[in-house]
């Protein structure tokens, strides 16, 4: 679709989106799972409806787009120097910046709030599940700790990576394994089962050395730490405990570090070495971040359309408050919908219906204007029809004339075609008009601008059926993808330019106006020619000129 003119878009001024994209490139570089901004601006084009320029303005006369003469001088509503005047001192228009402060700012405050909530509750989520299922803080530090040494102890016992026991003799190496095992079991499992022991035969004989108790081989055997079992699994249970320990620490040190928040980690399943791939204290930066982000802009608003949803702006205080905490907020009770999935219905509701309301606002001017400039363009159709209609009228009023001069009265045939007649000397003519004349003047003067016209009517036509069909769509709250879908549309048709603005009827209406004038000067002025110049190639229809009746009659004579 075409349009007669289009004005040139403002250069951008908005930065909320890039500030948005800033932050997601932020969480993304700190290793979280990737996050698609919960915008329903996405996929809208730049000079188009939500976008601060001169298209949108136009269609929603807001402000004014032209200076304003008074009495007192020339002045722009929402008048101040630093926007009304260039650096040559011209005023300028404002229409613009009224769009974009009073309809555009309540737009973007609700795509702002949306997009933190989407960001929030991806973080959220990942805050809340990353170690897979579990938060990134420790629910139970005392288990979570027993948890880390049992994955010590297990993977000491399954793999010889760290040679706990390699260098055991075979013949008790098994035994040994085990028993560290069981002893670790035994101290975190059922920690009384330390003071129980495990001995079932006569204590007292082992301890007074009855005869027959001991050997002298094995009291040798028994010498050398190496080689007894007990002393071979005090000296590996006290490695395993230094590591058990400094595993601990670890853990502990990575947690202070960071508030008691888990980092974003990678284990080597080899040695259990843990990498670091976002330090706690970034994860706990960034979440803190989105969970106060409602209650910031909140604090910070100064104007109604700079306020959030109240689930947005109580996100803090619910996390708090309840017994679940923010475990609690990302689960549903009783089946229904969790604390986090309303606030993003809250969010994303705001935004549509504040994306309704400017769309269906727009969408009203724009019919409005539409219709305007097509009864503007109808007029001026109206105008050349009327004008090729009036130089035939002339042309068939010349040649009536010219008959009536150049013939006898009383011998126009009736029946016979073409008609024939006798002159004042008797002889016959055959009658032979043409539309030759005015043809010629409508074919160079007129017809080029019907072409146009009709183009631009049926663009017009054309815009007003989609228009009519973007507002039913737009109202169709049952449906918000065709909500969405008639958005993107409307915004499609304003940033192309195919919706007609405000100087586009002030156009249409010159046009019409001027080619008014010309046409009726372009017909007085064919009349005048026709009728009055003494050159019969041009005063054709002159029949006070005899040299005229003398042409026709010799044309005609049979």
């Amino acid at each position: 679709m075409q349009k007669m003119s289009s004005g040139q878009p403002w250069a951008r001024t908005d930065l909320t989106m890039q500030a948005n994209r800033i932050i997601a490139g932020l969480i993304l570089w700190l290793g979280l799972p990737s996050l698609a901004l919960a915008q329903a601006s996405g996929s809208f084009r730049s000079g188009g409806i939500y976008d601060c320029n001169q298209n949108g303005a136009y269609a929603m006369s807001s402000g004014t787009l032209n200076a304003v003469t008074s009495g007192s001088g020339t002045y722009v509503p929402v008048n101040d120097s630093a926007v009304t005047q260039n650096t040559a001192g011209i005023l300028v228009n404002t229409g613009t910046l009224v769009y974009k402060e009073c309809v555009l700012r309540n737009v973007v405050n609700r795509m702002a709030e949306n997009s933190l909530v989407g960001i929030g509750t991806k973080t959220w989520t990942a805050f809340g599940t990353m170690r897979d299922g579990r938060p990134m803080f420790p629910v139970d530090v005392y288990q979570e700790v027993l948890d880390r040494q049992s994955e010590v102890v297990l993977h000491a016992y399954e793999n010889s990576s760290r040679n706990y026991f390699n260098n055991i003799h075979p013949a008790y190496r098994d035994q040994v394994r085990r028993t560290v095992l069981r002893g670790f079991l035994s101290s975190t499992s059922n920690r009384n089962a330390q003071t129980t022991c495990p001995y079932r035969g006569d204590l007292a004989a082992f301890l007074r050395g009855d005869p027959g108790t001991y050997s002298d081989e094995a009291m040798l055997a028994v010498s050398n730490p190496a080689c007894n079992p007990l002393f071979a699994y005090e000296i590996t249970r006290q490695r395993l405990e230094r590591d058990l320990a400094y595993d601990t620490n670890e853990m502990m040190m990575r947690l202070n570090w960071s508030n008691g928040i888990y980092g974003v980690e990678q284990t080597d399943p080899t040695t259990l070495a843990r990498r670091t791939n976002t330090p706690g204290i970034l994860v706990h930066d960034v979440v803190a971040q989105t969970v106060t982000a409602g209650y910031r802009r909140q604090e910070n608003a100064n104007d109604i359309g700079q306020m959030v949803g109240g689930l947005f702006a109580g996100f803090g205080t619910q996390i708090m408050s309840t017994s679940g905490g923010f475990t609690g907020a990302l689960q549903g009770s009783s089946g229904g919908q969790s604390y986090i999935g309303q606030m993003v219905q809250q969010s994303t509701n705001g935004l549509l219906a504040s994306a309704v309301n400017v769309a269906l606002t727009q969408l009203a001017a724009a019919r409005q204007t539409e219709l305007a400039f097509n009864q503007a363009i109808s007029g001026l159709a109206n105008v050349l029809l009327s004008a090729r209609d009036a130089l035939r009228s002339v042309e068939t009023q010349c040649w009536a004339l010219i008959i009536s001069r150049v013939c006898t009265p009383g011998t126009m045939s009736t029946s016979t075609n073409p008609q024939t007649c006798k002159d004042g000397a008797g002889n016959t003519l055959r009658i032979a008009t043409t539309t030759t004349a005015s043809a010629v003047i409508i074919t160079s003067q007129i017809t080029p601008l019907a072409s146009t016209t009709q183009a631009d009517l049926v663009a017009s036509n054309n815009a007003l059926a989609q228009i009519d069909r973007l507002i039913v769509s737009v109202q169709d709250s049952t449906s918000q993808s065709t909500q969405q879908s008639a958005l993107l549309e409307l915004d499609r048709l304003v940033a192309s330019g195919a919706l007609h603005t405000p100087q586009d009827v002030s156009n249409a209406r010159n046009r019409r106006d001027s080619t008014t004038l010309t046409l009726e000067a372009l017909i007085a002025q064919t009349k005048s020619d026709w009728a009055d110049s003494e050159d019969t190639s041009i005063g054709w229809c002159n029949v006070n000129n005899p040299a005229v009746l003398q042409m026709w009659a010799t044309r005609w004579k049979i």
